[in-house]
């Protein structure tokens, strides 16, 4: 998946968002805990067998996550486009 051409309204389900295909640092255990603590994006979409989350969303989640690393310089902690974020040799 090409992450620098999805529109912002994109949605995404959760093998499309985190390790191995996605692009947030987290398995999917990780995730749906970092999701239940309020401490990653919440759903935009959720039926009995579907659950998605808008790109800018996660983008958003992304440059935060990026901001917040204890190795980031002050320079790294302002945020950065999304493509900085995502690896595009996955596909």
């Amino acid at each position: 998946m090409d992450y620098k051409t999805l529109s912002d309204e994109a949605l995404l389900r959760a093998l499309d968002i985190h390790l191995p295909n996605g692009p947030v640092p987290f398995g999917r255990a990780k995730w749906w805990q970092l999701v239940r603590a309020g401490e990653a994006p919440q759903p935009a979409l959720r039926t009995g067998k579907v659950t998605a989350w808008r790109w800018d969303d996660i983008r958003a989640y992304l440059n935060e996550l990026a901001c917040k690393s204890p190795h980031a310089t002050p320079a790294q902690q302002r945020p950065r486009p999304i493509h900085d974020l995502v690896r595009t040799d996955r596909q």
